[in-house]
């Protein structure tokens, strides 16, 4: 019943989001993809009692990502943490969407510049769970933000730069089939 409800209420809201679209009003659409948004709840997903995971170490060894050519910023037992999946983003609200364990690739476009607004993003990058951030530099920053490299080291979080642009499509895949593999051949 919960489900039936919930899927009504996202028909609705695409609904109305159609409607919109074929209008020229653009604040409108922006309004109820935010009112979608907001509703968000954090859910975190139930995981096989014998799940299998790779370390940030395991992804970091990989030949996707070492053409990035990764410097560890934030080493140590960090790279040890679990990855149970790779998320992209660079979205500044991106913790709330996050279950724990992924592995969060980014360029920072969307985030912050002020100082206070980076170390409360990381710090809660850290709340969510994440196993570690990778950060690809040169697309929309020359160095991965001081703050975040404080917040990191203070709480033991795994973060590496990416000195050459890679493709993060070729990082999941790369990831996501070896954490599949691993699943069938428990």
């Amino acid at each position: 019943l919960h489900l039936s409800l919930r899927r009504q209420r996202q028909m609705c809201i695409r609904d109305r989001f159609d409607t919109l679209a074929s209008s020229h009003d653009h604040r409108a659409r922006r309004a109820v993809l935010a009112s979608e948004r907001s509703e968000i709840r954090v859910i975190r997903t139930d995981r096989p009692a014998h799940s299998v995971y790779l370390t940030v170490a395991d992804v970091l060894a990989d030949p996707a990502v070492q053409a990035g050519e990764p410097d560890v910023l934030v080493g140590g037992a960090a790279l040890d943490a679990a990855v149970r999946w790779v998320h992209v983003s660079d979205s500044i609200g991106v913790a709330r969407l996050l279950d724990g364990g992924e592995l969060l690739l980014t360029t920072g476009a969307g985030w912050p510049f002020d100082d206070g607004e980076l170390r409360a993003f990381a710090s809660r990058l850290h709340r969510a769970g994440i196993a570690g951030i990778v950060f690809e530099l040169g697309t929309a920053r020359d160095a991965v933000p001081q703050p975040v490299v404080d917040v990191c080291a203070t709480v033991g979080l795994a973060l590496v730069a990416l000195t050459r642009e890679v493709k993060f499509v070729a990082v999941t895949e790369a990831v996501h089939h070896a954490l599949i593999l691993s699943l069938i051949h428990i």
